[in-house]
């Protein structure tokens, strides 16, 4: 076997599995009674299989072992196959996982001190999906940055393949934040056109165009008719003018 560092691949790959199920069920004694999140696990495709703690996963293995076989293959089986690429695979393929690896180990250390020292952390903290995505991919720069300088510095294809792959990483959160905000915003949509279908929801009032309201017409004043300004006025001339004539009166007694 030309490189035996393909041997540490499935252990990664079915460690990064396997973390995620304990740190899942660590998390739910007591991390969880102080931060809540939507979903422990990050990935979608494994969302429903961590939540629910299913520690044999048939799917997760059949891919792991499909995996394996094209990777063997590219890697041993394909003759006249240069060792720049297959070493950069390599790095590509085994820093990503080593880094989740060490993240899950972060993970269970930090569970395992708070059910050790429950008073270390008191109060509630609700946590939205995106925020936890963008979360970790901003602690993922921890690796990216002095892997890509190690493949800048000292570049090697084992290390230029694990800065293409913590980069790959990053790349990855982009797309899951990405779908979660399309999903956030047609259930918001949704739920939005569910509220004003049903009978005795308040309308919806429209949005605002800018142009001013119309008075709506009197009835009664368009029964009587129009008044012009002179009819309006009579009255009080009529007023102003007996007032007049009252002063002259008592002036002339």
């Amino acid at each position: 076997m030309e490189h035996p560092e393909l041997l540490l691949v499935p252990v990664l790959i079915f460690l990064d599995y396997f973390l995620t199920v304990l740190g899942a069920s660590l998390s739910r004694r007591k991390y969880a009674e102080h931060f809540r999140t939507e979903h422990y696990e990050l990935n979608p495709m494994w969302q429903k299989a961590i939540a629910g703690r299913k520690w044999f996963n048939p799917r997760h293995i059949a891919i792991t072992v499909l995996f394996m076989l094209l990777l063997v293959c590219v890697c041993e089986l394909v003759a006249d196959m240069p060792d720049v690429p297959v070493r950069g695979l390599l790095g590509f393929v085994i820093v990503i996982f080593g880094a989740l690896t060490g993240r899950h180990l972060s993970n269970l250390l930090i569970f395992r001190y708070l059910i050790r020292r429950p008073h270390g952390v008191s109060g509630h903290v609700v946590l939205t999906h995106r925020f936890v995505l963008s979360l970790s991919s901003y602690q993922a720069l921890v690796v990216v940055v002095p892997v890509c300088l190690i493949a800048v510095l000292s570049p090697s294809p084992f290390a230029v393949g694990g800065a293409v792959g913590t980069l790959f990483l990053l790349g990855v959160h982009f797309v899951w934040r990405r779908r979660w905000e399309r999903r956030a915003a047609a259930k918001a949509r949704d739920s939005h056109e569910t509220a004003t279908s049903v009978p005795g929801s308040p309308p919806v009032r429209p949005a605002a165009t800018g142009v001013p309201p119309v008075e709506e017409a009197d009835p009664q004043a368009e029964a009587d008719g129009p008044v012009d300004q002179a009819g309006r006025d009579a009255p009080c001339e009529r007023a102003a003018k007996e007032s007049e004539d009252e002063g002259e009166s008592a002036d002339a007694s």
